[in-house]
């Protein structure tokens, strides 16, 4: 016991960043100094790797990585400084394809969303009368969604299509904490598959993938004044957050 009249002091808790970002970032800084760009050349190189945004409703997650509310709503400005870090990280994967001429690419893309513990899929909204299933594959060792919908993009407009389609089929509410919260957590995943000709005549194949994971924000519901159903939204995500703590 420390302090006055026996109450209790608690110690600073310490942490350690590779990166803050000071109030005047803007999106450009993000890309150029988080490490994306490593992590999405590690992806071209074959290897698997996740982005996801984590934190409180209202922290700014979704605006991290896709940008501001209604960017989408009409034909988007290609040259708009607002655009997050999936748009610009696809920006930046296809400059990368022109820069490598000797190896062939293949490029897929699906989208996803967790809603109240229900796999949705994104890209084909038909399904959310029957959420897609999660299974286990011996062959992949590791899981995979049953009948997610995956659409080849070989132009960059493709790409952004798919991210287009996710933005306005995804589950969105307002509270008392944020005007345009995101009710469900999501998953857009691209995978790349390449194929290069070696000296000797063989043919190198490489498949990577990046998944870019925007979690709904944990909710204080005395704050956010949820009630009905986006108190049972509330709720849900904050079990999943929870549980994911956990790992």
């Amino acid at each position: 016991m420390d302090g006055v009249n026996g109450q209790v002091i608690q110690k600073p808790k310490m942490f350690t960043y590779n990166v803050v970002f000071e109030m005047e970032a803007v999106q450009a800084d993000i890309l150029e100094h988080s490490g994306i760009t490593r992590v999405l050349d590690m992806a071209l190189d074959g290897f698997s790797c996740t982005v996801f945004c984590y934190g409180q409703t209202g922290s700014g997650k979704t605006h991290t990585l896709t940008g501001p509310p209604h960017l989408f709503d009409k034909e988007p400005d290609l040259l708009s400084e607002d655009h997050g870090l999936i748009f610009r990280s696809f920006v930046y994967l296809f400059n990368q394809l022109e820069a490598r001429p000797e190896q062939e690419f293949t490029i897929q893309a699906s989208y996803l969303e967790i809603y109240n513990e229900k796999v949705i899929d994104l890209l084909n909204i038909g399904t959310n009368n029957k959420p897609l299933q999660v299974r286990w594959s011996k062959k992949r060792r590791g899981f995979f969604v049953e009948n997610l919908f995956s659409i080849e993009c070989s132009e960059l407009d493709d790409l952004l299509a798919v991210l287009e389609e996710g933005l306005r089929n995804r589950a969105v509410a307002s509270h008392n904490m944020n005007e345009y919260s995101s009710r469900s957590h999501t998953i857009l995943t691209v995978t790349i598959n390449s194929e290069q000709k070696a000296d000797d005549g063989v043919f190198i194949t490489k498949s990577g993938k990046v998944n870019f994971v925007d979690l709904a924000g944990s909710e204080m519901t005395k704050k956010t004044l949820s009630e009905g159903k986006t108190l049972e939204e509330a709720n849900n995500i904050n079990k999943s957050l929870m549980v994911l703590g956990e790992f």
